[in-house]
């Protein structure tokens, strides 16, 4: 994974798309036409995940002349703009695997996102072509997920004394409890 980061230059995904893809950085969005364009499949736009986990991505791409060489795949930060001020380029995929049947033009490219971080994430596809010696691009629209971070599987259950006991006073009370944690062993138990 890579995190590009611009201090105090606030650039779009998709010109960090191809920052990222090919070093080169591009000031001018290309936009989709009808005969060359990438859709992100899966997930879909409001998807949810619980952290850590890993999430496929697809996207399906259209291209009449059949010549996407690779699909780069971006995560930035929901919520902060048009234009995030960084970008995390989650690989490249070349050699997609064709779909919808002979002379459909479409091709499948998946990648999964390891360890996806907790947050709210718009991912986009950028699906390059050439054709000879020019370079083509197209961007998908984002579709927004959101990564939540665990809820920890914490318990507490006080063993003794024994709801509604009663004792007299003065005397010394023994306080025993459990603790049942799924993320490990619990650190410590306050009683009050």
């Amino acid at each position: 994974m890579k995190l590009l980061a611009f201090a105090g230059r606030r650039t779009s995904s998709l010109a960090v798309a191809l920052l990222l893809s090919t070093g080169t950085y591009s000031a001018h969005a290309q936009t989709s036409t009808s005969n060359f364009r990438v859709t992100i499949t899966s997930p879909t736009n409001g998807a949810s995940f619980t952290a850590p986990t890993n999430i496929q991505i697809e996207a399906v791409t259209y291209d009449t002349n059949n010549d996407v060489a690779d699909v780069v795949f971006i995560a930035t930060p929901h919520g902060r703009g048009i234009e995030p001020m960084y970008a995390i380029n989650l690989g490249t995929v070349s050699n997609g695997v064709a779909v919808g049947g002979s002379g459909s033009n479409q091709e499948l490219f998946t990648l999964t996102w390891s360890n996806a971080l907790a947050g709210r994430w718009d991912l986009t596809a950028h699906a390059f072509r050439t054709n000879g010696t020019t370079t083509r691009e197209t961007g998908s629209l984002p579709v927004t997920i959101t990564v939540y971070r665990p809820t920890p599987a914490l318990s507490v259950d006080i063993a003794s004394p024994t709801n509604g006991s009663t004792f007299v006073a003065p005397t010394n009370i023994q306080l025993i409890a459990g603790v049942t944690d799924t993320n490990g062993p619990g650190a410590e138990v306050e009683f009050f």
